[in-house]
């Protein structure tokens, strides 16, 4: 059993301490784009998992997902 809700904002590793607080694991799935929303998701992350498939584009985007993921290790040093 799980719950689902929408917290799309910039705010994300801000707001999400206090509702993981009382769960084992919580899944973060967000757009495939360099957004704010994927850096705060970065931030508030302590695993990342990128799914892509054998495509130009895929690659393209896992290469910046890869670059952000750099970027969050700054504040974030444990992040996996």
């Amino acid at each position: 059993r799980f719950g689902v809700i929408g917290l799309a904002r910039e705010t994300l590793h801000r707001e999400l301490p206090a509702l993981a607080a009382d769960v084992d694991h919580l899944v973060i799935d967000g757009a495939p784009r360099t957004t704010g929303l994927a850096r705060s998701a970065l931030l508030a992350a302590d695993l990342v998992l990128v799914p892509a498939t054998p495509s130009p584009l895929d690659g393209w985007a896992s290469a910046e997902m890869l670059r952000l993921i750099t970027e969050a290790r700054v504040f974030r040093p444990d992040l996996r």
